[in-house]
């Protein structure tokens, strides 16, 4: 009994909200940074492109994505997204530059017994400044957390969806480049 109640992780059945939206969107974007919620529709049209077929989108209709502005420009770009760890989803939020670098990453919500580790600065930290171009493999150039792997590998399947999505909806060398193949297709 002793060890339930000393135990810092989730206790059975119980959901542990470690940041609410405004939270997370204050430490992911910044507080004095004005944030616009801007969903983006995942159609099959969208899911079906090469650049995202990849991922886990198939029980996905929408993208929420959050863009900060500071002084009028875009300063950041955030989307709150799930990932099923072991059995039920990890809520957490991914903060990325107008560049396409990740900023920030945190856990919002922790829903199974083992793997809250994750949550961790020290494991998250190992995320900011990665792009989509970089191995996101847990063991491979991302460090595991003893215990917590299926959690581990779940917050780095959500990074690179949240980067390919990214990419996709905001990134101007992609829409420039794709704009450019479906002009040559057009011409030929």
């Amino acid at each position: 009994m002793v060890i339930l109640l000393t135990f810092p992780g989730p206790i059975l059945g119980q959901d542990q909200v470690y940041l609410s939206k405004d939270d997370a969107l204050n430490l992911v974007l910044g507080e004095d940074s004005v944030k616009e919620y801007e969903p983006k529709k995942l159609t099959d049209s969208v899911k079906n492109t090469p650049e995202l077929k990849q991922y886990t989108l198939k029980d996905k209709d929408s993208a929420h994505f959050f863009v900060a502005k500071k002084g009028g420009n875009v300063s950041g770009y955030a989307l709150i997204d799930e990932e099923v760890g072991k059995h039920l989803p990890i809520t957490y939020i991914v903060g990325i530059s107008p560049e396409g670098k990740v900023t920030r990453i945190e856990v919002m919500v922790f829903r199974e017994i083992i793997g809250w580790e994750i949550k961790d600065r020290r494991f998250l930290a190992q995320y900011e400044s990665k792009t989509i171009s970089d191995d996101l493999r847990i063991g491979r150039s991302l460090k595991n957390i003893s215990g917590a792997t299926l959690s581990a590998q779940a917050i780095s399947r959500g990074t690179e969806r949240a980067l390919a999505l990214w990419r996709y909806f905001y990134s101007s060398d992609f829409k420039e480049n794709n704009s450019s193949e479906e002009e040559k297709e057009k011409d030929a």
